[in-house]
């Protein structure tokens, strides 16, 4: 007979066996730089030559379709969904680059975005019906920091996110002529760069302001509640037969999307180097 105790640990034991047998969805997290350069992050960069690195775009493509993933997430707003289906459409129907020429001749993101210069792309080549927007704005109070920071007398904070700022924008534009597109995606997705990319949050922003001033921890706050949205969007759209995803972002995103992805029973990191060879 068994006692109470020894019926405990069975169930015990059994739970554990079904947990760990369940199988994880793998995410391929490929953090970038926007391929449009549209400036509107702290760090202000030039625009990649998209002509120039196009036949580098079939082979990260050709790359990532062998890893196979069965949903692909971008930055793309969330409730403009409908939008994104609608430019995926003409773009399976080879009339995309047309249509948007016509549509918004000035506009370089909708030519040049890693959206539709690499998802679209991987997207068409591995039969897919459909890409998934993630993207929701949350606020980034960057000039209200600044301000609690002057308010505090923290001119060496304030000269030290300055420096900081000048710092990524300058080794950015250094890798940009050193590297192939190729190369800066691995440089982009290391576990230094990742850590680069969130300790500036961390040891910088939440630092501002005075004692009783939480500016500072409200951007850094509001920054990680975006990511974990999208992140939310992930995981509600996943599927028992979706065994691997890729997600596409900006780096700075990947960089939190990464810790969450590690702490969720049901998902695992693959690491970037792993698919782009």
């Amino acid at each position: 007979m068994y006692n109470a105790r020894s019926i405990y640990l069975i169930i015990l034991i059994l739970l554990t066996v079904d947990v760990s047998a369940q199988k994880k969805t793998e995410i391929l997290l490929l953090g970038t730089f926007h391929f449009d350069s549209p400036n509107l992050d702290l760090v202000k960069t030039t625009a990649l030559d998209i002509d120039a690195v196009q036949a580098e775009l079939e082979n990260i493509t050709a790359q990532i379709v062998a890893f196979g993933p069965t949903k692909i997430f971008v930055e793309w707003d969330f409730d403009k969904q409908s939008e994104l289906d609608s430019l995926y459409t003409l773009y399976l129907a080879n009339r995309y680059f047309d249509v948007v020429k016509e549509r918004h001749p000035n506009q370089k993101f909708y030519r040049n975005s890693e959206i539709f210069q690499l998802a679209f792309r991987v997207a068409k080549k591995s039969g897919h019906r459909q890409l998934y927007g993630i993207d929701i704005k949350t606020e980034f109070p960057f000039a209200e920091v600044m301000a609690a920071i002057k308010e505090a007398g923290q001119a060496e904070l304030a000269d030290e996110i300055q420096e900081k700022i000048a710092a990524m924008a300058k080794k950015e534009a250094d890798d940009r002529k050193k590297y192939t597109l190729q190369e800066l995606l691995l440089l982009k997705n290391t576990p230094e760069a990742r850590r680069e990319d969130y300790s500036a949050y961390i040891s910088l922003f939440n630092r501002a302001g005075r004692s009783n001033d939480f500016q500072g921890s409200r951007l850094v706050g509001e920054w990680y509640r975006r990511n974990l949205l999208m992140y939310s969007f992930v995981q509600k759209a996943l599927g028992d037969n979706d065994e691997r995803v890729m997600v596409l972002l900006g780096s700075g995103h990947a960089a939190i999307i990464a810790q969450l992805v590690e702490f969720d029973d049901k998902a695992s990191l693959v690491p970037v180097h792993k698919v782009l060879k």
